[in-house]
């Protein structure tokens, strides 16, 4: 019996850190911007950066994109907007997959709160 309860919580840890990273790969994913040729990945720092240059009253500023190639950004307002807006709807949606996945208390229940419960498709028995 506590050879089968073992085995049992590995493969609910193994489930869980594997929804976990895959929660963390679709947050990644959510967080990369292409602006102008150029490919960011959406941070806390680089919307400071941003917020501060426009609150320094520039109407154009070059940041450095993910490759570190230089970027004009001639309306850091707009791209300020966009940035945040998309920051937050990718921490909102990581926080609740993780919540999800956090309240899970099996294996199916992980598998079904983490991010690879959509590439699962159910198919009907042939008949």
């Amino acid at each position: 019996m506590q050879y089968d309860t073992l085995i049992a919580t590995a493969n609910f840890r193994q489930s869980f850190a594997s929804q976990r990273e895959a929660l963390k790969l679709e947050l990644r994913s959510k967080l990369a911007y292409y602006y102008e040729g150029g490919s960011f990945i959406i941070s806390p720092e680089l919307i400071m950066f941003v917020k501060h240059q426009i609150d320094l009253n520039y109407d154009e500023i070059v940041v450095l994109d993910s490759n570190e190639n230089p970027i004009l950004l001639k309306s850091p307002s707009k791209f300020l907007t966009v940035i945040t807006e998309t920051y937050v709807s990718a921490a909102n949606s990581y926080y609740q997959g993780f919540e999800n996945l956090r309240k899970a208390h099996n294996v199916e229940s992980v598998i079904e709160a983490g991010p690879t419960r959509k590439r699962i498709r159910k198919t009907k028995p042939a008949k």
